[in-house]
């Protein structure tokens, strides 16, 4: 997908009893939305993450919004054994976003040519993000988004490993040469992300 966006106005749930008011603060608080947003930013970045509560706006104005959305295992969950299931996929996300940050090349920097986006979205009071400060922003709050009793040592033994990786490719010039295969694996999903949410094999109407 090219476009994110978080519907979320004021309502009542219905399914409640009694019924309870929701809203874009309720939508935040919640580990899977809170998840579903990082996923999208670790491929794309922040630029065209939008939320709609009482109007249209760039998720990126609001500083807030992006820090907790990475922060999934401080969410709400209805069963708290679903965050032993997220492990994987969290380490996933950490791990594409660290190959953005250490490979421009396959960062997700292109631009849109099918469509201008949304319309009537005020001008963002701050950039959006990419990798690198996406990687910066995980590392400020490295404690409340990796739980130790959920990641153990897992975070530091992927982040060793890339970077291993990493180096290794560059000294050899040679990717296929590289003999980790969580680097090349991690790469080549990140290349193939890019490459099937390109605007020239996708077509996007907003």
């Amino acid at each position: 997908s090219h476009y994110f966006l978080a519907c979320a106005p004021e309502a009542l749930h219905q399914d409640s009893r009694p019924p309870c008011k929701v809203d874009a603060d309720t939508y935040l608080q919640r580990g899977w939305c809170r998840l579903e947003q990082w996923a999208f930013m670790a491929i794309n970045g922040s630029a065209q993450m939008y939320v709609f509560d009482s109007s249209l706006s760039q998720l990126s104005s609001r500083r807030r919004w992006i820090e907790e959305s990475v922060n999934v295992f401080n969410g709400h969950f209805t069963h708290e054994a679903d965050k032993a299931l997220l492990v994987d996929v969290v380490l996933g996300l950490y791990g594409l976003a660290v190959i953005a940050a250490l490979d421009p090349s396959v960062a997700a920097g292109r631009h849109l040519s099918c469509g201008k986006g949304p319309q009537h979205v005020p001008q963002q009071a701050s950039p959006p993000l990419a990798g690198p400060q996406l990687i910066e922003l995980i590392a400020e709050r490295r404690g409340l988004i990796f739980p130790r009793q959920h990641f153990g040592d897992l975070v530091d033994r992927l982040e060793a490993e890339l970077e291993w990786g990493a180096r290794e490719s560059e000294c050899l010039a040679r990717e296929s040469t590289s003999t980790s295969t969580t680097y090349r694996a991690a790469r080549t999903a990140r290349r193939t992300l890019d490459h099937t949410g390109s605007p020239s094999h996708r077509t996007c109407s907003v």
